[in-house]
């Protein structure tokens, strides 16, 4: 995106203005006013050129470009030679503009009278990149032994008096004979002066500019009006192509080429991706933003540095892949953050044994399905008794327990359907179904269950009851209170609660609220017993490893008086110790095993305790 690095362009532009003003560049426009004060039609006759040549000469101009291409004899031969006569007769150095034909691949010449009366003739066809943005110059065309010169360097050549092929070999030219054009000059840059009034207006140019504003310079005659097409897109905006040819003799006489070093893309684009990698490691998306921004701004003003000594690299590179950078890492970040969320969800709503959602997300969640439209189908409340399954359980092994419930969790987790544990021999459930098919998506259900409990040599009794859940004001705790008791008091089998005996199960508003009271009593109680044991393990814990430390550094002490009694083996356990820590962390360790290590060093000579001095020390 050659567009981005164009945005250098500018501040290179401002920061360059006061390298130009020793030079002596001046413009002719052939602009709206000369079109309409000149009284004749456009294209003009050969001979107002011819008169505008003189009067330059007259002045003491040193170098007269005109950047109109006189192809073909006119209408009038005389005008001809008028323009040949004018060119023989002046002590100034003309350059006459020439076009060339890629077709074809042949130049555009100017008459042959006029080649051989002028100083030299240049190739006015600048090159466009796919924008259609002008951001080179060319230095010349090599064609079967022949090279044709670009206007600018001609322009150039004469002004300093060299020959073209000096003025091209000291330019850093790319593989296609172009150079970057360090844009230097907006019309506005230079004194700018109508065709029109050079003829008309001089004595009065000279007290605005000053008698001698033309003397030794190189005034280049152009077209500038709309009509004549002549104007061209470049980084700085539209310009006319006189101004073009202007940039590209400004930056040969000052000296001001661009050199193309792509090298330096590659270590600012890594050390750019190092900042946003530590960035986005510490900071947040609002924050890695703004410090992301301000890493390119700093790459911007280091082009543009680099640009002010000649020196030109890709900058759009490191702003597209920069972001693309902060984007993807960004995306992945928080894709990696949402999925450390999630497993915490899990953690924080599965029973870890059983693998179904805890009590209490139940209740949430049954709470928002309620709120929810179903089409079609309806939402069931499903209660599952395990009648004497606790005390089956007592004797079985906690793997196998965990792979029972495992077993019972891939039979009644269903799709959309979602479970948790009541008590320890009840499950209560939220199913979809259609009204039509519950009872057998049941009947299923509980003869599942009866194969595992077969498999697992246990036969708990299997009840099931289920109610169709309507958006009703009853709390949810309080319906599943009553439900389970209700259950509790029916035979083995499948039982349906009937919609319209819910008021009953419920009983009166009065005792609902009764019941509401109790179990909300109840559950702010074991949520207080649930934070004192939280408290109580903490403080266990706590005590516990004080307890391990002092029995520790007693017998570290007993270990300590073994070695005081041979002075020859007095800080053994000590060095040991140190030895086997820094083994210890060449294998990669991790602290618990280290800390165990250190223990089991200091005490190894713990057994010397009983032994007689005479055998110690012998």
């Amino acid at each position: 995106m050659p567009g981005i690095n164009d945005f250098s362009s500018w501040y290179i532009y401002y920061l360059s203005r006061k390298s130009i003003k020793p030079l002596k560049l001046i413009g002719i426009a052939v602009d709206e006013n000369s079109l309409n004060k000149i009284p004749q039609r456009w294209p003009w006759k050969r001979s107002i050129y011819a008169q505008a040549i003189k009067i330059l000469n007259n002045e003491g101009v040193k170098t007269i470009g005109l950047d109109f291409v006189f192809v073909g004899d006119s209408e009038n031969k005389e005008e001809d030679i008028i323009l040949q006569e004018a060119l023989k007769g002046v002590s100034s150095r003309v350059v006459l503009a020439y076009l060339f034909d890629h077709k074809e691949k042949t130049p555009i010449l100017p008459l042959p009278a006029l080649r051989e009366s002028c100083y030299s003739v240049g190739m006015v066809n600048v090159p466009r990149d796919q924008d259609s943005r002008i951001r080179k110059g060319r230095s010349y065309i090599e064609l079967d032994g022949n090279f044709y010169y670009s206007f600018s360097v001609e322009l150039a050549a004469s002004f300093l008096g060299q020959k073209p092929q000096e003025i091209a070999s000291g330019i850093p030219l790319l593989e296609d004979k172009t150079f970057y054009l360090n844009y230097l000059l907006k019309p506005k840059d230079i004194i700018r002066i109508s065709f029109h009034d050079i003829l008309e207006n001089l004595d009065r140019l000279k007290q605005q500019y000053g008698n001698d504003f033309l003397n030794s310079s190189l005034v280049l005659i152009y077209p500038e009006a709309e009509i004549i097409h002549d104007i061209h897109l470049t980084p700085l905006g539209r310009m006319p192509g006189g101004i073009l040819h202007l940039n590209g003799v400004a930056d040969i006489i000052l000296k001001r080429f661009i050199k193309q070093k792509d090298i330096f893309s590659l270590p600012v684009l890594i050390l750019s991706f190092v900042i946003i990698f530590y960035i986005l490691r510490y900071c947040g998306f609002i924050s890695g933003l703004l410090f992301t921004l301000g890493v390119l701004f700093f790459d911007f003003w280091s082009l543009v540095l680099l640009s002010l000594k000649g020196i030109k690299f890709d900058y759009s590179r490191i702003i597209i892949f920069g972001l693309l950078f902060f984007v993807a890492a960004s995306l992945y970040k928080y894709a990696w953050f949402l999925t450390r969320l999630l497993k915490i969800k899990d953690k924080a709503t599965l029973d870890p044994l059983r693998g179904l959602f805890t009590l209490r997300y139940f209740y949430y969640r049954l709470e928002l399905e309620l709120k929810k439209f179903y089409f079609r189908k309806d939402l069931f409340l499903v209660f599952i008794e395990l009648e004497s399954f606790k005390d089956m359980a007592l004797n079985m092994p906690l793997e196998r327990e965990k792979e029972l419930w495992q077993e019972i969790s891939s039979i009644i987790s269903l799709r959309k359907n979602f479970w948790s544990v009541y008590s320890q021999e009840e499950l209560i459930g939220c199913l979809f179904s259609l009204p039509a098919k519950i009872g057998s998506l049941l009947y299923s259900l509980k003869n599942n269950l009866g194969a595992i409990f077969e498999d697992s040599d246990i036969k708990p009794k299997i009840k099931i009851g289920y109610l169709r859940l309507k958006k009703r004001e009853y709390p949810v705790r309080e319906l599943l209170y009553v439900l389970s008791n209700e259950l509790k008091k029916k035979r083995e089998g499948i039982i349906l609660f009937e919609d319209s005996d819910l008021v009953n199960l419920l009983g009166s508003s009065k005792k609902m609220k009764e019941q509401a009271k109790f179990l909300e009593s109840l559950d702010q109680d074991i949520e207080e017993k649930n934070r004192q044991l939280l408290w109580s393990i903490e403080n266990l814990s706590k005590e516990h490893a004080k307890t391990k430390e002092a029995f520790f550094q007693i017998i570290a002490s007993l270990a300590n008086a073994i070695e005081a009694r041979d002075p020859y083996t007095q800080g053994h356990s000590q060095r040991l110790c140190a030895y086997a820590l820094k083994i210890a962390e060449k294998l990669g360790w991790n602290s618990e095993e280290k800390e165990k290590l250190k223990k089991a060093s200091l005490l190894h000579d713990l057994g010397k305790i009983g032994i007689p001095d005479k055998i110690l020390h012998k």
